[in-house]
This record gives structure tokens, sequence and C-alpha cells, in this order.
């Protein structure tokens, strides 16, 4: 079986071999157009094609029950005020702008709050010996001095934790519930 002039079969494909179809025809670049196999026929053709690419006016339609079909409730709830938002802003620029407008503006509020929401328990929220593990993510922040072969302080590797204060999260320095020793007078 000879294979096609017009597909060659390259070492990988999108479609796992198989060529797709395409609804251009061979004459799909001006170069082509400009030889003698562009017949009046083919012109005919492809004046017809050019014309059946243009849309209705009307098109794309929105269509409602579309819209509840994909999107669970949830989804459809909170994107409600979106939705107003950018309908209203249709008034003043295109539909595509104004979508782009609006997904920029929610995801730009999105990164906002995550940011504010990482640094509060970066700064507020620190693991404590009381609610360990319930309080944040644990945080232990510090910081190396560099210590290169030849260095007076080579084998360091910087602050070594005591066996009591490995996650001691503040334990040992708690003013309440100390031991007192019942020996001794105070």
């Amino acid at each position: 079986m000879a294979k096609s002039r017009e597909y060659p079969n390259f070492p990988s494909s999108q479609t796992g071999g198989v060529m797709p179809m395409s609804i251009r025809s061979r004459f799909e670049h001006e170069r082509q157009r400009l030889t003698d196999d562009f017949t009046d026929k083919w012109r005919k053709w492809r004046a017809q094609w050019i014309k059946d690419q243009t849309l209705h006016p009307s098109e794309p339609r929105h269509v409602e029950a579309l819209e509840r079909e994909l999107y669970n409730p949830i989804r459809r709830a909170y994107r409600a005020p979106w939705n107003w938002f950018e309908r209203q802003l249709t008034n003043y620029v295109s539909h595509h702008r104004a979508n782009v407008i609006r997904r920029s503006i929610t995801y730009l509020i999105g990164i906002y709050g995550v940011t504010f929401w990482l640094y509060y328990i970066a700064k507020y929220k620190q693991r404590t010996w009381e609610d360990g593990s319930r309080s944040s993510w644990p945080m232990f922040i510090f910081r190396r001095e560099t210590a290169l072969p030849g260095d007076p302080a080579y084998p360091s590797v910087g602050y070594k934790f005591k066996k009591q204060e490995f996650a001691d999260l503040g334990f040992s320095e708690r003013k309440a519930l100390r031991y007192k020793d019942p020996n001794e007078n105070n």
C-alpha cells in the first residue's frame, strides 16, 4: 500500500498517526492557490467556504439551560455576581473584553486573599505547645552562615537543636504549669 505524498508520516503525531480531516482543502495557503491546479471549480468552492466562515450577528448564543447543565448550583451561586458585573460591562466594551476583565479581577482578588491569608498565618498563628498540631503549618526559619572548606567554622552547620528543644514549640519557656520541687522552699 503506497503512502500518500500529501500526508507524510512523521515520527510523532497528535492524532496517533491518523491524519485529521481538513475542511480547508489542499489550497489552504496562498502559494498553493497560485498553481494551475487551482481551477474555477476550486475558486468557487473556496469562495463558498470563506462565506460560510462568517457567523450570524447573534452568534455565539448564550443558552441558560446549558449553563445550568454545565455548572453545579454552588458554582452558579458564586458566579452570579460576576456574571451580572460582566453583563453590565458589555454595555461599554465588547463581550470578549468584558470576559477578560471579569476573569482578571476574580483572579487578582483570589491572589490578594491567599497572600493575606498566608501572611496572617506566618505572622500571628505561630505554633505553640498548647495547640501545636492545630494552630498552623510547621515553620522553622533559620538563617545559616555559609561555611566553605578552609573557613575556621567549616564543620559548623548553623544552629543545632538540643534534644529537649526538638519540637518544643515554646514548652520550656512557659509561665504556667511549671513543676515546683516539693523540697524547695519558696
